[in-house]
This record gives C-alpha cells, structure tokens and sequence, in this order.
C-alpha cells in the first residue's frame, strides 16, 4: 500500500529523516514511535503529501508519487491525516464533518447520510447541531475522525490522535481506531508516544531516533528482542545486565554475571562472547526472604534499595551484586511487606529476558 526508499528531508541544510525504506502492507496498521525529536511527525507528513522530501522515492496503493504533478491531489484524496490537536470550523457538527464532500461536490442528501453514519461511528450520533465550539477535547477529535472517514479514505494517519485526551476519550478513539481495521480494511499509520496504545492497536511498529528507522517488527518482537540497548531502554526493558556467554544448551544461552551469578536466556540462534541481558521488569517475581524456588532457572538474592509507586503498580529497585527493578502488582506488595532493606529473591523465566551482542 505504502512503500518508500531511501527517503530523507533536511529542511535548511538541518538533518531531519535520512534513509528511511519501507513497506506497509493493504489494511495494516502501523505505529511509529520513539523519542521526541526522533521525525515520527515529520515522516508521517511526508508519507500523507504533506512535505516533499529532499531525497528518495515514494509509492501510495502502486503509483509511484510525482512530487508537483496535478496527480498529487487525486493521491492526497485517498487519504486522511488526523492531527494531535484537533482543529474545528466554526460551524455546527455536521457542516464541520461534510466540509470534505462539500468540496468534492457530493450532492446534499448524500452528505447528510455520509454524515450522520460517520459521527454514529464515532460515538456522536445526535451531535448534528452542536457548535463545534462547545464539545470537549475528545469530542472534538471525533469530529476531526469523523470528517476524515466521511470521505472513505484508504490510508487513515494519526499523529499522537490521543496525547491530550482524557482516559475516557482515549478508550473511545482507540476502539473507533480498531473497527476501522476490522470492519471497513482502512490502512492506519499512526504516531504515538503510548507504547501500550501502540501495542494494542498496531501489527507493526517502527522505532525511531535521530531521524532513522533504528528496528521494525511486531510489538512482540520490539518489546521482547530488541536489537540495540537504545531499542531496548525507550520500550521498557530497563534492566540492562553486562555478561558473557558461557554455554549454550538446547536454545538456552548461560550468561556469567559477576563473580557469582549466571542467567539462563532463551535464545533463537546461537550468540557467544560479550552481551547485555535485557529483562523486562514485568517478568520478575519477587519471594520475601532469602529462600528462592529452585525450579525456577533464574533465581537471585538481593535487597531492597528503593520503592516507587507507579499507579496500579509498584516498581522495587534492588541490589543484586547489580541494580534489578521489579514491576509488582500494588496487592502482591502489601502481602509481602516491602521495605527498604528487606531481603528478597528476585525469579524470573528464561524467556522473560534477551540478549544483546556488544560490539
């Protein structure tokens, strides 16, 4: 549906995206995320014909883009860019929502139609008359959906669609978001700095710093096998643990770490020689005391240094010999009693944690 090679744009002589290819299939949805300042934004602009880029070429459903042709508008027609701050004629819901099909010249009866079905989608049936004026922020950025899908458009962009909304709206988009794919086949290319929103919404996600595609895979695969410590630290995984690999055994790598401790990790093809073990926090379990389950391949001693809350969560630092940080669930951390200097095991499974190769 959508392909590009080696794009780049340095606006002013000032490197924005440099190298940027690829493909994103008919009916997929498609995440970008990463570090502010990493051209999330500006690619997605570039991808909806909003900015022609310096270099590199661009295909939307087969047709390669011809940057300054009359073609660009039939492609721009397509499609439909849903920004983060959603803005709003000053008209009634439904002028806002047909502004689109007024300009196509779409006959007034079917306008009306078209449009009463697009805002029932949206959760804003009956909203017809409303001053756009008067809506909250997540209603407003209904309509700006809304006014996208009325004009049946096969690539839906969403830059950050929900970063200034409410839990309650946000829910709402998001499962607006997730029927369009699973009813109506539209293509979604989204940026968000949410990664359990990316997560749940996307097939695939890239990662992006620097103006580059730094990994792209599914959000198993980036949030689990990451491939760079950079990949790793922005999606999560922030116990990063230097080691080296002993041995490998039946697809299970034995990392040396320290003078005493060795990790058992899952691997998918043989590794040797220096790593960083990555361990999710998530994946840990904690045990009060110094007794450790022996049937668990991963067990080690350590001591509580810190504790913070985290909403629904609580994340325990520990020193093992090296910083571990647990993420619990708030009830399990009443029913242990943790507090700092409490002497813990800290467990976790083999395919709870990744390797990195050092350079």
């Amino acid at each position: 549906m959508i392909r590009c090679e080696g794009l780049g744009w340095t606006p002013g002589g000032t490197t924005v995206l440099d190298d940027i290819t690829l493909e994103i299939a008919r009916g997929e949805a498609f995440g970008l995320i990463g570090p502010s300042g990493g051209g999330k934004s500006s690619l997605i602009r570039i991808l909806d014909l909003l900015v022609q880029p310096t270099r590199g070429r661009l295909w939307i459903g087969g047709d390669e883009v011809a940057w300054g042709s009359p073609e660009i508008v039939a492609l721009r027609r397509r499609m439909a860019m849903v920004f983060q701050r959603p803005v709003a004629f000053r008209m009634n819901v439904a002028e806002n929502v047909a502004y689109g099909l007024a300009l196509r010249g779409v006959p007034r009866a079917e306008r009306r139609a078209r449009v009463a079905d697009a805002l029932e989608l949206v959760g804003l049936d009956g909203f017809e008359d409303r001053r756009a004026s008067t809506l909250s922020g997540g209603e407003l950025q209904r309509v700006s959906i809304a006014r996208c899908l009325v004009t049946d458009p096969g690539v839906l962009f969403l830059d950050e669609p929900t970063a200034n909304l409410d839990p309650v709206s946000t829910s709402v988009i998001e499962e607006v978001v997730a029927g369009l794919r699973r009813d109506r086949g539209i293509t979604v290319v989204m940026t968000t700095h949410n990664l359990e929103q990316g997560q749940r919404l996307c097939d695939r996600l890239a990662v992006m710093a620097g103006g580059r595609l730094v990994q792209v895979g599914t959000p198993l695969e980036l949030f689990y096998r990451p491939m760079s410590i950079a990949v790793a630290q922005f999606v999560g995984a922030e116990n990063l643990v230097p080691g080296v690999v002993e041995q490998m055994d039946r697809g299970v790598a034995f990392v040396r770490i320290g003078p005493q401790a060795t990790l058992a990790v899952a691997v998918h093809a043989p590794v040797a020689g220096e790593v960083t073990v990555a361990i999710r926090p998530e994946e840990i379990v904690l045990a009060k005391g110094d007794a450790c389950r022996q049937a668990t391949a991963n067990h080690l001693h350590g001591r509580v240094t810190a504790i913070d809350s985290e909403g629904p969560l609580v994340r325990v630092v520990l020193d093992c010999g090296f910083p571990l940080v647990a993420l619990i669930r708030r009830l399990s951390y009443l029913q242990l009693g943790l507090e700092p200097g409490t002497v813990v095991c800290a467990e976790f499974d083999p395919n709870g944690a990744h390797l990195i190769a050092r350079a």
